[in-house]
């Protein structure tokens, strides 16, 4: 489904403002519980309601040099994308990192992400970004897939041991 079905369904996509912390943090356990499950038995649901992960969002939302948008349902956070710029030394230039973005299950294919990524990239231009890094599990053929969608390609691999 394209953004048509998001206009109908009167889906307002916006920045994030520190009201909306609330929401944020409900998506985000939602999110952390969901790649628990399929794809990192590592990582923490604890995370998100810790002080680190409250200052993570809070930081999202206010500083200038980060980006924050949601996608509201009804009053109820359906999605959101979170983005930070910043200076990368050893390549001499502005870089972007763009994460988390996660949209609930019953909002995926309507374009919500689109338009949340289409904000970020208008963003990033905006404050000279002149490189984007974006991190998801290599499992995750649907994250993959939807940032290749958008203009991303292969660039470093990351590999892991567990012990």
């Amino acid at each position: 489904m394209g953004l048509g079905r998001l206009i109908r369904r009167k889906m307002e996509v916006r920045k994030a403002t520190i009201d909306d912390l609330g929401g944020i943090l409900e998506l985000s356990q939602l999110h952390f519980e969901k790649e628990k499950k399929e794809y990192d038995k590592y990582l923490s649901l604890n995370w998100t309601y810790s002080e680190k992960g409250r200052k993570f969002f809070t930081d999202s939302i206010v500083d200038d040099d980060r980006f924050g948008w949601i996608a509201i349902d009804d009053g109820h956070t359906a999605g959101y994308l979170f983005g930070k710029a910043y200076d990368e030394p050893i390549y001499e230039l502005k870089m972007a990192d763009l994460g988390p973005i996660f949209i609930k299950e019953e909002f995926r294919h309507q374009g919500i992400g689109s338009k949340l990524m289409a904000e970020f990239l208008k963003w990033a231009k905006e404050n000279q970004v002149k490189r984007i890094a974006v991190v998801t599990d290599h499992l995750n053929k649907e994250a993959i897939n939807f940032y290749k969608k958008h203009g991303f390609s292969d660039f470093h691999i990351k590999l892991k041991q567990d012990l």
